[in-house]
């Protein structure tokens, strides 16, 4: 629109909208997913963390949310209390969880996954160029659920760490 003072407003499709929600929640549950199987990886003794050689892990977790906890202070009634580092530390907590739960639990999350974007192909059927976005996540939760089942109940099994796309995949090896 011309004119001073005067702006332009873009809507969006409802639709597109919430296909793009259902994408990103997807990926949300299926990258938790993947923090569950890294942990159960290590438990198992397939990976090891790395050393942090120059922060421990608070610095890294103040370095990553210290912008979202300043601009909680500016808009305080928005949003709520930042999570300070010793409750993300204790809500993050695996140590006390077995192997099998460890497995257990990346295999939910990452049915929690499929679930939603099947749901979100039932509601709003195919999409475009968000085709491609859904069917590589679902390849990659697909795989990855069933290699974290099979990698919690043999210890034999070998298995290694690829990526396809975005996404970390445990592939197994024969």
């Amino acid at each position: 629109l011309k004119g001073k003072g005067k702006k332009r407003v873009v809507t969006a499709a409802e639709d597109e909208v919430m296909c793009t929600i259902f994408i990103l929640e997807s990926t949300r549950l299926a990258f938790n997913a993947t923090v569950r199987m890294l942990a159960a990886l290590e438990k198992r003794g397939t990976v090891t963390r790395p050393e942090l050689p120059f922060n421990t892990e608070e610095n890294l977790y103040s370095q990553r949310f210290s912008p979202l906890h300043l601009a909680t202070n500016k808009v305080a009634e928005c949003f709520p209390e930042p999570l300070c580092y010793d409750a993300y530390a204790y809500a993050t907590n695996v140590q006390d969880m077995s192997l099998g739960q460890l497995c257990e639990s990346a295999g939910l999350g990452f049915g929690n996954a499929l679930r939603l974007l099947s749901h979100l192909k039932a509601t709003y059927g195919e999409r475009g160029s968000r085709e491609e976005d859904v069917g590589a996540l679902e390849r990659t939760c697909k795989a990855n659920q069933i290699a974290v089942k099979l990698a919690g109940r043999s210890d034999k099994l070998k298995c290694d760490l690829g990526v396809e796309g975005r996404a970390l995949v445990l592939r197994i090896r024969t």
